[in-house]
């Protein structure tokens, strides 16, 4: 049971991509040397392609805010699914039951920087805010996305 909750919180750590995310403004001052405002409505991130990696994560990070977690099991690499299956998570419904299964709730993405990771890959940075047992705190995130079979997936998520 203590495996389970571990996994359950790591997954809602490492794998939460979402939408309703704070746009960082122009013009404002920021440690990082780019920076990209994620302040679309669910209904653009959810209709954009894979094609490219903001695209991607754009995508999960409104997923993960409406808590829509069955629909983020498609956007993870096959990497991060073999480890799920570790964990007896084969498809979205189990994904998402073990996703829901977690106290763990993040909102308020934002993107400060990337980089250009090995081989198709590309790291970004930012923050988010996750809640857990009713107390909130904004917690720094390194998320890893790789191309797989032309498009971008999700394959690492570091907090």
């Amino acid at each position: 049971m203590y495996e389970r909750m571990q996994v359950t919180l790591a997954l809602a750590l490492i794998l939460a991509f979402s939408s309703g995310c704070s746009p960082k403004r122009e013009g404002q001052a920021g440690p990082t040397t780019s920076s990209v405002g994620i302040h679309e409505s669910e209904q653009t991130a959810v209709n954009e392609p894979s094609s490219s990696p903001l695209a991607l994560l754009r995508r999960y990070f409104s997923f993960e805010q409406a808590q829509q977690y069955e629909k983020i099991y498609g956007l993870l690499s096959k990497k991060r699914k073999h480890y799920l299956e570790r964990f007896h998570v084969r498809n979205e419904k189990q994904y998402g039951e073990l996703r829901e299964s977690s106290e763990a709730r993040w909102s308020d993405f934002s993107i400060e920087k990337n980089a250009a990771g090995e081989r198709a890959s590309v790291v970004y940075f930012g923050h988010a805010t996750v809640e857990e047992s009713g107390e909130s705190k904004k917690t720094a995130f390194k998320a890893v996305l790789i191309q797989e079979d032309r498009e971008w997936r999700t394959d690492d998520w570091q907090y």
